[in-house]
C-alpha cells in the first residue's frame, strides 16, 4: 500500500471510530433522559469507588492524597488469592518482597530501593505498619493477616511522618475495624504439596458501645526442595496467628480500639543455589562431600547435613485513641511488641560435609512506641498537623558456631597440612585448632531510644 493510501485509510478508521464512540454517548444520554436522571451521580454504573487512604496520617480520598502511593482494596487481595505478605508483589509492581536464606530475613523495597532484613542491628530502609504501629523488623510483620480492609504502599522517602525508618518507602497494613453487625466467615483452601491453609473470623456487637472481633489462620505446606543427603525436604510452610480487637465507642466523637495478636513460624527453611563453584568445590569433593552444580542454580535440591530450623513467636498488644474536638482531632497510639527467634540450628557452610552450624541461635527484639498527634480539619483551607513519636528498641542477639567432624581435615586440606605443622612447632596438643564440638558464642546486645516532634 503507498503512503498516500495508508494515511487516507487511518484517517478513515480514526473517523469510524469517532462516530462510533459519539453514537455511543448519544444513546447513553437519550437513555438517561429516558429514564428522568440527568445527574450522573444518580447512575450506579456512573459512580467510581471513593477510595480513602491515611497515607499523610488523616482519612483523605487518594485523589486528594499528594503523595505516591497505591493502595491495594481487600476485594483485590481476595481475588489474587493472596495468602501471605509477601505475594503482595503480585499486585502492587513498584513493591518487592523477597526472602534471603531464613524466614525471618524478608527483604522490602520500593522502586527497587531496601535494604536486607538479614542484619539483626539493621533497621529497614522500608517502613512495615500495621494498623499505625511500626514493625521494626521484617519478621514480625510476616503473618498472614485474615482480615485486611486494604494495602497501602507509599513510594519515596517518607520521613517526615513515618520517621527515619521510611527513607525508600511505607507499606502500610490496614485491618477491619469490629462491626456493629454480627458477621462470620470460615475459608479453606487445598493446594498441591498437601497444602492447606484455614482462616476464619467472627464479628460483631458485645454492648451498645463495644464491639469485637477475634480471628485466626493456619497455613501449612510440606517443603518442595529436596535433600541429597536424606534429609528433610526445605521450604516447608508452617505457621498460624490468632488475633483480637476490640472497638469501644463511648460516643460519636470518641473512640478506643485495642488489638492483641499472636503468631507463630515453625519452618525448615530456605533454599539456597549454587551460583559459582570456586576452587574449594574440588576439596570438598575429595573428602568425599557433595556441592550443589552451578550448572543448575534452580534446581530445587539441597546437600546441607543439618535441617535449617526457623523458630518465630511474635505478639503485641496495641490501644488507639481518638476524639474529635470539631476543629482538629486528637490520635494516640500505644504499642508494645515483642519478636523472638529461636533457639535455631543451621548449616552454614551449605554442603554435605560436617563443617559448620549454627548450633541454638536465638534473637529477641522487644519494642516499645508511643505516638500522639493533633490534625486540623481537612475541610479548611489551611491544614495542619502536630506531634510526637517515641521509639524503645532493645535487642538481644546469641550466636552459636559449632565445629563439626569433617572441620579439620578440610582446613588441612586447604592449607595443605598447615595446621598441623603450626601445632607441631608451638608444641599444642593435637587437635587443638578447629577441633570438631568447639563453640564459638558470640552474645550481642543493642538499646535503641529515639524521639521526634
Amino acid at each position: 500500500m503507498k503512503p498516500l493510501a495508508k494515511s487516507l485509510f487511518r484517517q478513515i478508521c480514526l473517523g469510524s471510530t469517532l462516530l462510533a464512540m459519539a453514537g455511543t454517548m448519544t444513546q447513553h444520554a437519550m437513555a438517561q433522559q429516558a429514564s428522568g436522571s440527568e445527574d450522573p451521580d444518580e447512575n450506579s454504573s456512573a459512580v467510581m469507588d471513593r477510595i480513602v487512604v491515611t497515607a499523610t496520617k488523616r482519612e483523605q480520598t487518594l485523589q486528594d492524597t499528594p503523595i505516591a502511593v497505591k493502595v491495594t482494596n481487600a476485594e483485590t487481595i481476595e481475588r489474587a488469592k493472596i495468602v501471605a505478605l509477601e505475594d503482595l508483589q503480585t499486585v502492587v509492581p513498584s513493591l518487592r518482597i523477597s526472602n534471603a536464606n531464613r524466614s525471618g530475613a524478608s527483604t522490602f523495597s520500593i522502586r527497587g530501593f531496601g535494604n536486607g532484613g538479614g542484619t539483626v542491628g539493621g533497621e529497614p530502609a522500608v517502613g512495615v505498619f500495621v494498623d499505625g504501629v511500626f514493625r521494626s523488623r521484617t519478621s514480625s510483620s510476616i503473618q498472614d493477616l485474615p482480615l485486611i480492609e486494604r494495602v497501602e504502599v507509599l513510594s519515596g522517602p517518607q520521613n517526615t511522618l513515618f520517621g527515619k525508618n521510611a527513607s525508600a518507602g511505607v507499606v502500610s497494613i490496614v485491618t477491619r475495624k469490629p462491626s456493629s453487625e454480627p458477621a462470620g466467615r470460615i475459608e479453606a483452601t487445598l493446594g498441591n504439596y498437601n497444602q492447606y491453609i484455614l482462616k476464619g473470623h467472627m464479628t460483631g456487637p458485645i454492648t451498645e458501645t463495644l464491639s469485637g472481633t477475634i480471628s485466626g489462620s493456619y497455613n501449612k505446606r510440606d517443603g518442595f526442595t529436596k535433600s541429597l543427603s536424606g534429609l528433610s525436604e526445605l521450604n516447608d510452610r508452617n505457621r498460624w496467628n490468632i488475633r483480637g480487637d476490640l472497638f469501644y465507642e463511648p460516643s460519636a466523637n470518641t473512640n478506643f480500639r485495642l488489638i492483641a495478636d499472636y503468631s507463630s513460624i515453625d519452618e525448615i527453611c530456605c533454599t539456597v543455589g549454587n551460583a559459582v563453584n570456586g576452587p574449594t568445590a574440588a576439596v570438598i569433593a575429595a573428602l568425599g562431600g557433595q556441592v550443589l552444580s552451578a550448572d543448575e542454580p534452580f534446581a530445587y535440591t539441597s546437600a546441607l547435613n543439618t535441617d535449617p530450623e526457623n523458630k518465630i513467636e511474635d505478639y503485641g498488644l496495641s490501644l488507639h485513641a481518638e476524639h474529635d474536638f470539631g476543629a482538629a482531632i486528637l490520635s494516640s497510639i500505644t504499642a508494645f511488641r515483642t519478636n523472638d527467634q529461636g533457639p535455631n540450628d543451621g548449616d552454614v557452610d551449605y554442603t554435605s560435609l560436617d563443617l559448620a552450624q549454627g548450633e541454638g541461635s536465638s534473637t529477641k527484639f522487644d519494642t516499645f512506641t508511643q505516638e500522639i498527634r493533633l490534625s486540623s480539619d481537612t475541610d479548611t483551607a489551611l491544614t495542619w498537623m502536630v506531634g510526637g513519636y517515641f521509639f524503645q528498641e532493645d535487642i538481644e542477639n546469641l550466636s552459636n558456631t559449632l565445629y563439626g567432624a569433617d572441620l579439620r581435615r578440610y582446613a588441612d586440606a586447604l592449607t595443605r597440612n598447615a595446621v598441623t605443622t603450626v601445632e607441631n612447632l608451638t608444641g599444642a596438643p593435637p587437635q587443638s585448632y578447629f577441633r570438631g564440638g568447639q563453640i564459638i558464642s558470640n552474645l550481642f546486645t543493642q538499646d535503641n531510644t529515639s524521639y521526634s516532634l
